[in-house]
């Protein structure tokens, strides 16, 4: 999915949020919104990746879950399907620095202008939102919010302009 920034980034506005169903629904809506950011920062660096990279995993959404794939090389796929809701969550919250670099990287030539920090804090908030209500999905064991904390903390270390 490739967006551009220049569009805005697909967001759930706080005052539909309320009305979204439970704080469980809630809360999983953030991660999704997060993700959808770092896919919009990250799309602009995707053209830059190479094409013929094995082995290579991707990882899709989809209804029932995701879905993973393995290429090993341009003829051979292996993919597992239906890998559970846990998947989104942590999906999501690795992959939130990637949405960080692009930010910063556009400005890197002029950064004391701080035309970056605007659109940091935007998902900075974003961010915050996550941390703020991911243990209330259900599905998440101890050992899954451990270890997602410790990414949002490191991962805000990194944010803070």
């Amino acid at each position: 999915m490739a967006l551009n920034p220049a569009d805005g980034y697909p967001h759930t506005p706080e005052h539909y949020a309320e009305f979204a169903g439970n704080q469980e629904r809630q809360s999983f809506q953030f991660v999704k919104d997060i993700d959808a950011a770092m896919r919009a920062n990250y799309a602009v660096n995707i053209v830059n990746i190479g094409q013929n990279i094995y082995p290579l995993l991707y990882v899709e959404s989809t209804f029932d879950g995701g879905r993973y794939t393995l290429l090993t090389d341009a003829k051979t796929r292996y993919v597992h399907q239906n890998v559970g809701q846990i998947y989104d969550v942590t999906k999501a919250i690795s992959h939130i620095p990637l949405g960080i670099f692009p930010i910063l990287s556009g400005y890197g030539e002029y950064p004391s202008f701080g035309q970056w920090l605007q659109p940091l804090k935007a998902y900075r908030d974003q961010i915050i939102k996550v941390r703020d209500t991911k243990n209330d999905i259900s599905g998440m064991t101890l050992e899954d919010k451990i270890t997602t904390d410790a990414m949002l903390v490191e991962t805000l270390t990194v944010a803070s302009p």
